[in-house]
Order: C-alpha cells, then sequence, then structure tokens
C-alpha cells in the first residue's frame, strides 16, 4: 500500500520553476553589487517569469530598487 501512495505523490521539477528563477536571480545579485533589466534578463530569459519572480523578491524582502537597478537590502 505504501508503494502506491509514493507512486502517486506528484513530484515537481526544480528545471524552470518560479524558485529556480529566483535563485539565478539571487545568485546574480550575490556576485555584484547592483543588477539592471539587461542583467536580470541574462540569467532568466522568460520575461513574464523574470518579473513575477523579481517581484516576489522584493515582496519576500530579499531584493530592492532603486532607479533602474536592483540589489540585495543593505
Amino acid at each position: 500500500e505504501r508503494e502506491r501512495a509514493d507512486a502517486r505523490r506528484r513530484v515537481q521539477t526544480f528545471e524552470g520553476t518560479d524558485r529556480q528563477a529566483r535563485g539565478r536571480i539571487m545568485a546574480l545579485l550575490r556576485s555584484r553589487e547592483t543588477a539592471d533589466a539587461a542583467a536580470l534578463a541574462g540569467v532568466w530569459g522568460d520575461a513574464g517569469q523574470r518579473d513575477r519572480a523579481v517581484r516576489s523578491l522584493m515582496d519576500d524582502g530579499l531584493v530592492t530598487r532603486t532607479g533602474d537597478v536592483w540589489h540585495l537590502p543593505r
């Protein structure tokens, strides 16, 4: 019975998820002081998903924006 329950469990892949997009954006911002829109586009090509990921990072207080650049909170 447990094997059947395990087989029915849905496993979400990481590849292509908002979580992966958030991770790449955070990695970019940890590697440099600021990132503009072109730099963000360089780490995640899907504009809608990238914007959603950036907004959620800002909502979580992990990323801030000053003018046209994003950075980690100071």
